[in-house]
């Protein structure tokens, strides 16, 4: 085998030196008959004619020498490519058509890709990330609806003798306060049981993580900081080991800095244990059923599938519920993978953008192939005379087809520069930080997918025309100057595929275009309610030291509220719970006293045949309805006198009336026995004063949903929302209420400001982003369709030029002929649109679950796309018909 490569190897990298040996060898092989028929008598010009004729075609010979050497296929390649720059560069307009067009949707697809495969391709950044998951609920008789675990059944799966699951901790988001460094501020934390960072298999930068008895309540509490944090507030000093810092006005140890790049939950400044003080435990019976939960993270033991540990959870589930009859009735535990959970959010858009630039990317293909079938026809003399000449048809096409390689590489190269800048450009726009954002690179894998689809759009683009050119043979081609292949039949069948090819492939990008403008249109018109102009919120958390009374918080609020409330320029302001639309409320089962339909507060599940109710619950202050513009249907609102030892009362929504009461009258009535522990310390029962109009407080494209207020005098709650109604602009009032929380309070952290206009607008801003990105996309598929309807409807009347010659010269009008050209091309525009709708009627299905309030089969968006599309093309054939058809007839005649 080395005996046959080494000749291989030598003709592949002395290529001259080998060429220049058979040359030598043929000259004295030539040289020698010369003198053999010299000495025969023949003079020297009559001896080189009979060797000539004797030997032959000493080119052919050469070429089957190089053939014998198995290099023939990259010698060709290695001609092919040298004759192709230097075609190339005689065209520079063709050249930089053709590589700007790859180098767009190259670009464009491969930015896409990148993020596709930072986000959703590349695992997690721990150790065997596969085998981390995530824990839920499963009550019997809610399908596949899954919740977070309550506390008890967690620590009692943490107690349980297990085969899947190698460790199990809960996370719980906290947001602590940094006093002492600086101003104060408030950041973002996680607590964590025992067991968390061992499931990550991730290890401290320094220091250590947490020992399991320090979740246990103590006067001096652990921390473990972020590296940033580490960086940014203590200057990335190295004896910070053992050092107290003060969060929430109560000290901490540092016991350890995590690694720089490790973020998780994301965005996590610090780490504190979980503590719950001794309420729960793994024999707790109380509590269980649906009280305040917590996302739970395990990781399975090596060889565990995902199947044999859902099957354990089960039998754990079937096991708890043995022992815990009253609360853990029909209650089960399964599993998701963590990976698949981190992502699930940006799934579904990511891949709907990857389709769109997917659909420009053929539609470019398209459009190159007509450049490249039009490039063809100009050189069908060059192809006529090489078939002459004895080229096989396969040489021709390897020759095209080595074109349009050349061209292929120079578009991935100019789109891979275009991607490296579009991702960050995407990157950056992203309306919120995406997981995984540090594997966001264009790296290996990045730079294959480019080469492979820049090789994959050149063959698409290249391969047909290729053919159409070189098809016919070599004596047709040469009969008919080159037409054969080109102007023939199935030369126009390929140019009506390509224009049908193309509007129909617009057709798909525009009407998504067009159904997600129309739905992002509809949801920033949306009412919400509420009067959303001139509001300026933010929150406000006090800590538990110097706030550890309801007293105290009730004090704080009244005071800051009345502070605010005192300031020029504001008109109103309250506070509440969780803020619309951004957090969503929290969710409570309670029962309603006097129907039918029951549940229990945090006892035991519901019996067979019982409706378990749930409401949202806020807590507000007087004067939020009036804040925020909430009208009052019926009763009163929250007022100064519903305070603690009062009457408990609430406010329901005008949902909640119609859901519950019916027909009834929902004043006096009482809702009671609700699951939240806060709520349920201060009273078993509320009072219902007053009805209020329904505020889309979940999201704007969900449907207003059954509310419940609490007043905040009889629910204080430490951490809360404050809304101001400014007379004018709202952002000056930050400087004085800044000024006035530090007059009252030194110690809390300045507060974000932002309005609820601003509110609105980040809560769209994801349908926002996808919207703009697929509408560019459309609006680039639409000028390459133009563009390549008008190249491709221009060639075919161009190589009808002799014929309309012939037509006007015997008497025909331009009107005549220009209706005949235009209705040729009304038949391709008609069969591309209903192809393109068609394909849009099946394809936009997947746009459901992105759309409110239009359909996916939208018929005014289908229609107005038709026109468009239909019009443009319509006008890419009247051009170069009225061209044609007024064209001088001698021309014409001459045009062949």
């Amino acid at each position: 085998m080395l005996n046959r490569l080494k000749p291989r190897l030598r003709a592949l990298f002395r290529r001259a030196k080998v060429e220049q040996e058979l040359d030598e060898e043929l000259s004295y092989h030539l040289e020698k008959d010369v003198q053999r028929h010299i000495a025969q008598g023949m003079s020297l010009e009559e001896a080189r004619l009979a060797v000539r004729r004797g030997f032959g075609n000493v080119e052919l010979f050469k070429e089957e020498s190089r053939d014998a050497r198995g290099t023939r296929l990259f010698d060709d390649f290695v001609q092919d490519v040298r004759y192709v720059i230097r075609t190339l560069r005689k065209s520079p307009g063709f050249t930089t058509a053709v590589v700007l067009t790859l180098a767009l949707g190259i670009g464009m697809t491969t930015a896409i890709f990148t993020m596709i495969h930072g986000v959703l391709l590349r695992s997690l950044p721990f150790k065997e990330p596969d085998r981390l998951v995530l824990l839920y609920t499963v009550m019997e008789g809610e399908g596949e609806y899954e919740r977070l675990l309550s506390p008890p059944n967690f620590m009692s799966l943490q107690a349980e003798p297990r085969r899947s699951f190698a460790e199990i901790a809960a996370v719980r988001h906290t947001s602590p306060t940094l006093v002492g460094v600086g101003e104060a501020q408030r950041l973002e934390g996680a607590g964590v049981s025992a067991g968390f960072f061992e499931a990550l298999r991730v290890r401290p930068f320094l220091g250590r993580t947490f020992r399991p008895e320090e979740s246990e309540p103590g006067e001096v509490r652990a921390v473990v900081l972020g590296h940033a944090l580490w960086q940014q507030q203590f200057g990335g000093d190295r004896d910070i080991i053992g050092r107290a810092i003060t969060l929430d006005r109560k000290p901490h140890t540092v016991v350890g800095v995590m690694p720089p790049r490790f973020d998780f939950p994301s965005e996590c400044a610090l780490w504190v244990p979980l503590e719950y003080g001794g309420e729960f435990s793994a024999t707790t019976t109380a509590h269980r059923y649906l009280h305040s939960v917590v996302p739970v993270l395990a990781r399975l033991r090596p060889g565990v599938s995902l199947e044999a540990a859902r099957a354990e959870l089960r039998l754990l589930g079937r096991r708890l519920e043995e022992r815990f009859p009253e609360t853990n009735r029909g209650t089960s535990f399964t599993t998701r993978p963590l990976h698949e959970e981190i992502v699930e959010d940006v799934r579904t858009p990511l891949l709907l953008l990857f389709g769109a630039v997917g659909l420009v990317l053929v539609i470019a293909c398209a459009n190159v192939a007509s450049l490249l079938l039009a490039r063809a026809a100009g050189r069908r003399d060059e192809i006529a005379v090489r078939a002459a000449l004895g080229a096989q048809r396969g040489r021709i096409v390897r020759q095209l087809v080595t074109e349009s390689l050349v061209l292929g590489l120079g578009g991935g190269l100019l789109g891979l520069g275009l991607a490296f800048w579009a991702t960050d450009r995407l990157v950056t726009m992203w309306p919120e930080e995406l997981p995984g954002l540090d594997a966001i690179r264009v790296d290996g894998t990045v730079l294959a997918f480019t080469f492979g689809i820049a090789i994959g759009a050149s063959l698409l683009a290249g391969v047909v025309p290729a053919f159409r050119a070189s098809a016919g043979g070599r004596s047709a081609t040469l009969q008919s100057g080159g037409r054969s292949g080109l102007g023939s039949q199935r030369g126009q069948r390929t140019r009506s595929v390509l224009v049908v090819g193309q509007l129909a492939l617009a057709v798909v990008l525009l009407v998504g275009a067009g159904l997600l403008l129309e739905s992002f249109a509809r949801l920033t018109t949306v009412d919400t309610g509420f009067r959303t102009e001139r509001i300026l919120s933010f929150q406000i958390g006090l800590p538990d030291t110097g706030y550890g009374s309801l007293g105290q918080v009730r004090a704080f609020y009244n005071q800051f509220l009345e502070r605010v409330r005192q300031q020029p320029g504001v008109r109103s302001a309250a506070t509440i719970s969780r803020l619309p639309i951004e957090q969503g409320p929290d969710n409570s089962g309670f029962r309603a006293e006097g129907r039918t339909l029951r549940g229990v507060r945090g006892q035991r599940a519901p019996s067979p045949g019982e409706e378990q109710l749930f409401i949202d619950l806020r807590i507000v202050s007087p004067a939020f309805f009036e804040t925020m513009g909430v009208p009052l249907l019926r009763g009163r609102g929250i007022r100064e006198q519903d305070a603690a030892g009062s009457l408990p009362t609430v406010v329901i929504n005008h949902a909640a009336a119609k859901r519950f009461f019916a027909g009834e009258d929902p004043l006096g009535r009482r809702l009671r026995d609700f699951w939240d522990d806060q709520i349920a310390e201060v009273a078993d029962a509320f009072t219902i004063v007053g009805v209020v109009g329904d505020m889309r407080s979940r999201r704007l494209d969900r449907a207003p949903a059954p509310e419940v207020y609490f007043a905040h005098a009889q629910v204080p709650l430490s951490s809360m929302w404050v809304t101001v109604r400014a007379a004018g602009d709202p952002l000056t009032l930050t400087g004085p209420i800044r000024r006035e929380l530090k007059a009252l309070d030194p110690s809390l952290p300045v507060p974000e400001f932002r309005t609820f206009e601003q509110v609105i607008a980040d809560s769209v801003s994801r349908p926002r982003f996808v919207a703009t990105l697929v509408t560019l996309f459309s609006a680039v598929a639409l000028t390459l369709a133009a563009v390549g309807i008008f190249g491709l409807l221009s060639f075919a009347v161009a190589q009808r030029t002799h014929e309309i010659g012939i037509r006007i010269a015997l008497g025909a009008s331009p009107r005549t002929l220009v209706e005949t050209v235009v209705r040729e091309a009304l038949v391709l525009v008609v069969i591309g649109l209903a192809l393109g709708i068609g394909g849009a009627l099946a394809l936009t299905r997947v746009l459901e679950a992105q759309l409110y309030g239009v359909s996916a089969t939208d018929p005014v968006t289908f229609t107005i796309v038709a026109l468009v599309l239909g019009g443009i093309a319509l006008i890419a054939s009247l051009i170069p018909a009225w061209r044609a058809a007024t064209v001088d007839p001698l021309v014409a005649l001459r045009a062949e």
